[in-house]
């Protein structure tokens, strides 16, 4: 449950339980609204201004707070950009539905895969993920932590929950896939590499809920005709 907000005459605020608790060291963990204020202040600034153009105080006058409470909860920049980018991958994860009903039965791989490939084509190619993309690109060379974490978090982390996924269907006859990892990738692949590239060049808009259908069709086929078991 989230605590009403008050202000003061003097400007003050009464957060209440939007603080959260404490540390084993005595520092104040932010409450979850407040540490999702901070998130979406750090996802912002950092694209707009870049890693080293984004002070944390900056962030810390866009949501209120303290210091303290900023690095009790990420422990430094480079743990707030870590923490954006699982953030992003959390909405991703909860976005794309993989699992079979909890009754035993088992949905068709193309619906599955062409949920989730949608779910992943509005995700991966809105601007906010575009726009971190960017960043750990250009800030790979100097802050290789930073190019890492979004490797590890964003793609590395959806290309291993479909490779789970596409193994237990092929473990239960749906599909014929020897190298899940492979077949994920080229699954992914078709929906997001040229995609992406464009994107970060600056070359193409974000696509249209129309055209991400036609292309979540059309890799959905492609992929069904390579490891269906009718293929």
């Amino acid at each position: 449950m989230t605590a009403h907000v008050r202000t003061g005459d003097n400007g003050t605020r009464d957060i209440g339980r939007d603080m959260g608790g404490m540390n084993d060291d005595g520092s104040r963990r932010p409450g979850r609204e407040r540490r999702q204020r901070m998130l979406a202040a750090a996802t912002r600034l950092f694209i707009e201004r870049g890693f080293d153009g984004t002070s944390v105080d900056e962030i810390i006058q866009a949501v209120g707070g303290s210091k303290t409470t900023l690095y009790s909860a990420f422990g430094n920049k480079q743990g707030l950009f870590a923490a954006v980018v699982a953030d992003v991958t959390t909405r991703l994860d909860a976005a794309i539905t993989l699992d079979n009903p909890a009754d035993g039965s088992r949905r068709p791989p193309a619906e599955i895969l062409a949920a989730a490939g949608t779910a992943a084509m509005r995700i991966v190619l809105s601007e906010e993920v575009m726009g971190l993309y960017r960043l750990a690109v250009a800030e790979a060379k100097r802050y290789p932590d930073l190019a890492s974490s979004f490797w590890e978090k964003g793609p590395s982390s959806a290309r291993a929950g479909l490779a789970a996924y596409l193994a237990d269907a092929a473990a239960h006859g749906e599909l014929r896939v020897e190298d899940p990892l492979e077949a994920a990738e080229m699954f992914l692949g078709m929906l997001l590499d040229r995609g992406t590239l464009a994107l970060s060049l600056g070359v193409q808009e974000p696509p249209t809920n129309a055209a991400i259908d036609r292309r979540v069709a059309a890799a959905t086929k492609v992929f069904m005709a390579a490891y269906g078991r009718d293929g």
